[in-house]
């Protein structure tokens, strides 16, 4: 645990002090200095309309999170179950995998419009694949004695879900949480900037606009902060 703090810290230490010195090579407008967005992120978490944008991209965020991991988690048990469902949803999800996020968001603008529905869409369609495969591996390697051990006490359905399968997929449920969290924070934003002026990605577009890189890279930082509160706040629940 401390060799992977002191390690964390070394990386810190060392963006840090890369950016220190490029923003002595480079303008204010290409790399904004450190304290300049100090500055921006005090002067922004100090701001009277700062817990209503953050809150507008957390509720996008949990509702993008919440339809993708429960439609990934079904459809993944199914695939893990049954070999027919696999073959044949196979290849749409790998078509998922590939597509890009800005294809889907430009359909998702023609279909909702321009407001906080395409961010959501395009976050959710970015983790469902992530889910769906994380839950058929977990499921798929599951230990047949296992199973077995469960149908020799003749548990029920629901125990034999509850005490065997969640327990033994959990591995591959954590690290795809995980993952689709960071993918669905980066698409969501992304949606925002190109779709609605509300929320961090509304903020974001407004600093481009007004070409202020030391907003863009406060921001930026926020949002980073928020992942990572998140996945702290969820760890011991993907634990426990």
């Amino acid at each position: 645990m401390m060799g992977k703090t002191k390690a964390s810290v070394t990386a810190l230490v060392l963006v840090i002090g890369v950016w220190g010195i490029l923003s002595f090579i480079y303008p204010p407008l290409v790399i904004p200095t450190i304290p300049s967005v100090c500055v921006k992120i005090v002067e922004i978490m100090t701001h009277a309309d700062m817990l209503q944008i953050i809150l507008v991209s957390f509720t996008r965020l949990i509702t993008a999170l919440t339809v993708g991991t429960i439609a990934g988690f079904a459809i993944g048990i199914l695939c893990g179950k049954f070999t027919v469902f696999r073959e044949i949803t196979g290849p749409l999800i790998g078509v998922l995998q590939v597509i890009p996020p800005v294809a889907l968001l430009i359909l998702a603008i023609l279909w909702f419009g321009f407001n906080g529905k395409p961010a959501i869409f395009i976050a959710s369609m970015a983790i469902f694949p992530i889910m769906v495969i994380s839950v058929q591996h977990g499921i798929m390697n599951i230990d047949p004695k296992t199973l077995e051990m469960g149908e020799t006490f003749r548990l029920t359905k629901r125990s034999m879900f509850l005490d065997i399968i969640i327990p033994s997929i959990r591995p591959s449920l954590t690290s795809g949480w995980r993952i689709s969290l960071g993918l669905a924070c980066k698409t969501m934003v992304m949606g925002e900037v190109l779709t609605t002026p509300t929320g961090i990605g509304g903020a974001l577009s407004q600093a481009r606009m007004n070409l202020e890189p030391e907003t863009v890279i406060a921001w930026t930082v926020i949002t980073v902060l928020i992942f990572y509160v998140i996945d702290w706040l969820t760890k011991g629940k993907r634990h426990a």
